[in-house]
């Protein structure tokens, strides 16, 4: 039961911080709660979807403190695979640019 509530709010948590990163970068909210599929060019970090898909997990793990294993559940997608997501993140916001994109978009959580 305690399962299904923490996939439960990780799925709440993405899908407000989807809305809030869609506005942000333009990136329509159904692009970035598509689900990945191997090949595809969107894979590619440097694409806005990519982009977009990246912001929102690091924003769900570390603004709305999701688990990142309930988040991998909810999302279909390995537990390590959203720790580099946070982490590449992370390495990102060491540009000024990047970093006060996430602040705008923390602000409006």
């Amino acid at each position: 039961m305690e399962l299904n509530r923490s996939v439960a709010s990780a799925r709440v948590a993405f899908l407000r911080v989807a809305a809030i990163v869609s506005s942000t970068t333009g990136v329509p909210v159904a692009e970035i709660l598509e689900r990945q599929r191997c090949g595809r060019p969107n894979r590619r970090r440097d694409s806005p979807v990519s982009f977009a898909r990246l912001a929102a997990t690091y924003l769900t793990v570390t603004a709305c403190n999701i688990r990142q294993a309930s988040l991998a559940r909810m999302l279909g997608r390995h537990r390590r695979r959203i720790l580099f997501d946070v982490r590449f993140i992370e390495d990102a916001r060491e540009r000024f640019d990047i970093d006060q994109l996430f602040e705008r978009m923390e602000a409006m959580l």
